[in-house]
C-alpha cells in the first residue's frame, strides 16, 4: 500500500501557531523584524523560507531552525515532484499521439 504524503508549508504551520498564540501578522512581523507584507507572503507559501527567517522563527517560536529548514525542503521538493509528474504525463501523452500519427502516415502510404 502506498503511503500518502501530506505537504504542508512552514508558513501554514506558523499561521496555525500565530492563531494559537493570538498574534496578528503585524505583531509577528514586529517580533521577527520583517515587514507585514513579507510575513503574509511567507504564511501563504508565496515566499520561500530562508536561513535568516528560520533562525528568527527559532527565536520567536522556540522551534529549532533546522526543523523549519527541513520542513521547507520537504515541502518544496513535494511541490516540484507534483509538477514533474504533470510534465511527464503531458510529454508521454504527446509521444503516444506522435506514434499514432506516424502509424497513420505509414498506413496511408
Amino acid at each position: 500500500m502506498k503511503r500518502k504524503q501530506i505537504t504542508v508549508s512552514p508558513g501554514e504551520v506558523v499561521r496555525e501557531e500565530l492563531s494559537e498564540r493570538g498574534w496578528t501578522q503585524q505583531e509577528f512581523a514586529d517580533i521577527v523584524g520583517k515587514s507585514r507584507q513579507f510575513v503574509s507572503s511567507f504564511l501563504h507559501g508565496r515566499s520561500h523560507l530562508t536561513f535568516d527567517l528560520a533562525y528568527r522563527l527559532e527565536a520567536a517560536l522556540d522551534v529549532p531552525a533546522p526543523t523549519w529548514l527541513k520542513m521547507e525542503s520537504l515541502y518544496r521538493s513535494r511541490l516540484e515532484k507534483k509538477q514533474i509528474d504533470l510534465i511527464k504525463k503531458e510529454v508521454s501523452m504527446r509521444a503516444k499521439q506522435s506514434e499514432v500519427a506516424e502509424r497513420r502516415v505509414k498506413y496511408n502510404r
